[in-house]
């Protein structure tokens, strides 16, 4: 799903060390290395999900994130958690017109973000997986 590429990213992290290289699904093999597949599926609608709920909210601002109902907001946060990740130059394609809107979102959510268990947790996860990577847990 579109909505849990961290967990994309997590699995691509885990992949990387193993002897065998796993079976990958189109959706990671294919579609999230192509450019114009992730703006045009992913980034696009998921940016324009938030959107839609921050302007039945009053506005594209802060402000109206405050207003956003519980439902909304953690169905936004879990867009921006799945963005985030599309920024991880590691695993997916980078291009300045995506990121520009995508760290825009992220300003906008992140107190939020800072505050999501589920995001504290992944970003704790992705800091051990680099120690592992760069060798720090030997």
């Amino acid at each position: 799903s579109k909505l849990f590429l961290d967990e994309v990213e997590y699995f691509l992290r885990r992949a990387a060390g193993w002897n065998q290289p796993p079976i990958f699904y189109d959706f990671i093999q294919k579609d999230l290395q192509d450019k114009g597949e992730i703006l045009n599926s992913i980034v696009k609608p998921l940016l324009k999900q938030v959107e839609t709920y921050l302007a039945e909210c009053g506005g594209n601002d802060s402000e109206s994130v405050s207003r956003l109902s519980q439902d909304k907001l953690k169905i936004a946060v879990r867009i921006c958690c799945s963005l985030k990740t599309l920024l991880v130059a590691d695993f997916f394609p980078q291009f300045e017109e995506a990121s520009a809107q995508i760290s825009k979102l992220l300003d906008q959510f992140s107190d939020y973000l800072q505050t999501d268990h589920r995001e504290k947790v992944r970003q704790s996860l992705v800091e051990d997986m680099r120690k592992e990577e760069n060798g720090v847990y030997g």
